[in-house]
């Protein structure tokens, strides 16, 4: 395997860990704030490291590197916004 494999194959496995790590902090949360902490962090990080995956594999000039790195700008823009209004609801109705 070559350093260009191995470096897509740490990227997509890092991206999975990530992801694997912040379902059981949503499932094992203790209330709504630690399990709000853990799915900001998945709709961050996991998006983000596949798109990189896909740079390095496909290449900057892809579609599917276009449309990757759009989502993940999309979630990295929307995740703030949405986790700050989330936050504020579960406040409000303690």
């Amino acid at each position: 395997m070559t350093t260009h494999g191995v470096v897509v194959h740490v990227l997509v496995w890092f991206a999975v860990a990530t992801e694997l790590v912040c379902v059981l902090g949503v499932a094992l949360g203790r209330d709504a704030f630690a399990r709000l902490h853990y799915a900001s962090a998945a709709a961050a990080l996991g998006p983000i490291l596949v798109a990189l995956a896909l740079v390095v594999e496909e290449g900057v000039h892809s579609t599917a590197t276009a449309a990757a790195v759009g989502v993940a700008f999309l979630l990295l823009i929307a995740n703030p916004i949405t986790t700050i209004a989330t936050a504020r609801a579960a406040r409000a109705r303690k």
